[in-house]
Formats: C-alpha cells, structure tokens, sequence
C-alpha cells in the first residue's frame, strides 16, 4: 500500500500536466491508437484555451462528436494555482516519506518516537503556499483541526463530560470557508484543510484587480478609482472602451471592506487576518 501511495505521489508531483495528457486505461479499454487521438483532442482543447489544467481521460470520457473530454476535471477544477499546490504538496510529501521510511530502516528511532513525525504528511505552512490573505484561526475552536494531529489542541472543560463535545456532522472549518466562498468567491479562491488545518487561506482569482466599470454585478467589496490613479495599461479591454470608463467611473476591489466583513462572519473563529 505504501509503494503503490509514492507511485501515485510521484505521478501527480512530475507529470507534466502543461503539455501532456494523462490517459488512465481502466479495465484496459483504450485502443492501440487512443494515444494520438487524446494528445489531437488535448491539443485542440489547448489551442481554444479550454483544456482543463489537469487533462485526465479513461476509455469512456468521450464526447457526442467522438472527441476525447475529461470527465473529471474541467477549466476550473482545479485552477491553475490550485494545481500548483498540489503539485507541490505531492512533492514534499514524497520527500518526507522517504526519508521516513528510510529512519524507519535503519532502526533509528522507535516507533513511539516515529508516530509523530508521520503526522507532518500533507501539512504544509500558508506562508510559504503563495496565498494573498491569510486567516488564522483560534485552535481551540476549529475542533476537527485539534482532534486530527493538528498543530493546535481543543480545550476540554472541566465542568463538560466529554461525550458533550461531539457534534455529529459538525466542522466549523468547512462551513466557515463556505461562508467566505459564497461572500467573497468572485474574487479569491478559497484553500483549507478541513480535517487538521488552523489557517484559512485567499487567493486573487485571474484579472480581479483590473479596474472595471461600476456596476451593480461589482458593487459589493468595490471603491472607486480616481482618474488620476487609473493605470490604462492594467484596465481591462472592456473598462477602455466603455463610456463609464472615459468618464472616469472605475472600481477596484475594497480588500479592506472584504476583511472587515470576513472577521464579521467568522467572529469567535478568526484569530487574525494577515496580508501577504
């Protein structure tokens, strides 16, 4: 089980998901030739600038017109910086589970010495993840994030029995991000760890910062952008040639109104919030 986890480890940390497709050829189902029409398919897609980021395709992922569509993934699952991290994620992960494995063989360390060392598998610092905005939250409340090895521990009370503290269903991590993807969802990209994370993390989505027309479709979280502050060679195409743009009526995200309203929906969560 280990070997097959670092096969599939290493796949996902050196494919070359920019330039190639990955063909996974279940119940081997894939003609003799599938290989050159997948790689024209995953070529077209790439030339429209439709292709998903991570091109995956089985035998049965095919299209009305005969054309090879992953079924999986699309142009926006994941995102291009979400591949990033999770590229980098299968990278670091291997790395440490070979070295563990090899303090493991050579009898360096007990096993009781080991187990916490297996823990830092897939736990990575927001600081060095190339996020914009960073969230921290208080331990003692993100209980699934105590109760998995994370960094943090959930206080116990001494006036609670413990069977008092379980809420089925319950994960203050997850609904918060939820929370702050339906807010703020047009303009970053929402990453945690919902099982042992302590930290909550935003990045801009691709052209959030140009400058746009005021409308009411971005009137939540925007300040206006005065004439004499307008960068024309960062404004969008659109934002130039309309007439609210000569006219000067140009908004760019408010990230200090998005921080603001976030601590608001996350009060008793939130422990801090950090600009990258």
């Amino acid at each position: 089980a280990a070997c097959g986890f670092m096969r599939f480890l290493r796949l996902v940390a050196q494919w070359d998901w920019e330039n190639e497709p990955l063909l996974v050829n279940l119940n081997d189902g894939f003609a003799p030739d599938a290989g050159s029409e997948v790689l024209k398919s995953f070529m077209e897609s790439r030339d429209r600038g439709t292709s998903p980021h991570m091109f995956i395709v089985t035998p049965d992922d095919r299209d009305a017109t005969g054309a090879w569509v992953p079924f999986w993934t699309d142009r926006s699952h994941p995102t291009e910086f979400a591949l990033k991290r999770l590229v980098q994620l299968a990278s670091d992960s291997l790395s440490l589970l070979e070295r563990l494995f090899g303090l493991q063989a050579a009898g360096e360390y007990s096993a009781k010495q080991m187990a916490p060392l297996w823990t830092a598998l897939f736990q990575s610092s927001p600081n060095e993840a190339g996020l914009d905005v960073i969230l921290r939250l208080k331990p003692d409340r993100a209980v699934l994030g105590a109760g998995a090895g994370s960094r943090g521990s959930a206080k116990i009370y001494k006036n609670l029995v413990q069977t008092q503290r379980l809420i089925v269903g319950m994960n203050p991590i997850a609904a918060f991000a939820g929370e702050v993807q339906n807010l703020v969802g047009h303009l970053f990209q929402v990453f945690y760890d919902p099982f042992r994370g302590d930290w909550l993390g935003l990045k801009w989505v691709p052209n959030a910062l140009d400058p746009v027309p005021l409308r009411i479709a971005v009137a939540g979280f925007a300040m206006p952008l005065q004439d004499q502050d307008v960068d024309q060679a960062s404004a969008s195409k659109k934002a130039r040639t309309t007439k609210e743009a000569k006219r000067g009526f140009l908004v760019v995200p408010n990230l200090a109104e998005v921080c603001t309203e976030i601590e608001h929906i996350g009060a008793g969560l939130v422990d801090s919030i950090h600009l990258v």
